[in-house]
């Protein structure tokens, strides 16, 4: 039991050396010797793990949608009025970017350009893409329809477009604050764009 938790262990180290060394290298110069070297293991114990760098690649991906599922699931089990529920999802986002910087976002850009130059990662890529994007979307989308049960958000609005514009927004926000972060502050906008969704929604 113990070699197994200690295989499952070590193969995490592994893929979370492997986003680190991506969102510093890019994933196409990442190489393997660097992913083995920041997980302070030996360049062959990677392939007892890994069959390739294409392994790799995919396997830290899946784990970055698994990770973030895991953060999914935590907003879901806020236990606080539809309102609040709200303003937390969207802190979330802010914590990510005060606690991680930019590399998160750099990994994801990464991840996604790479499903859409790359012909042969293409359709897995754009399924995790999807689940990712589902996940996210649907957590906002249910917030909104517990708060129009609730009475405190309009019932005349989508829960699913509502849903789907507020990660819009985010994933805009988000490019901007890569390309131009010296004038593009993510944590005070989204504190703002927060307000005005809040507003939009609430009933009067």
């Amino acid at each position: 039991m113990a070699k197994i938790i200690d295989r499952k262990e070590k193969r995490v180290r592994i893929l979370m050396a492997a986003l680190k060394v991506f969102a510093e290298k890019g994933i196409s110069s990442a190489t393997i010797r660097e992913i083995a070297e920041e997980a302070n293991i030996g360049k062959g114990t990677i392939y007892e793990y890994f069959k390739s760098k294409d392994d790799i690649i995919f396997s830290a991906f899946s784990f970055f949608i698994e990770e973030s599922k895991i953060s999914i699931s935590r907003i879901k089990s806020l236990t606080d009025s539809p309102e609040e529920k709200l303003k937390k999802a969207l802190l979330f986002f802010r914590e990510i970017v005060k606690e991680e910087g930019m590399q998160t976002f750099e990994i994801m850009f990464d991840f996604w350009a790479m499903g859409i130059k790359e012909k042969k990662y293409r359709s897995d890529f754009y399924k995790y893409l999807k689940d990712f994007y589902s996940g996210y979307r649907n957590v906002f989308a249910n917030i909104i329809r517990e708060g129009q049960v609730k009475g405190v958000f309009k019932e005349d609005i989508s829960p699913e477009n509502a849903g789907a514009m507020i990660i819009g927004m985010l994933d805009g926000l988000m490019v901007q604050w890569i390309l131009d972060g010296k004038n593009v502050n993510y944590g005070i906008i989204v504190k703002t764009m927060g307000e005005i969704i809040i507003s939009g929604l609430k009933e009067e």
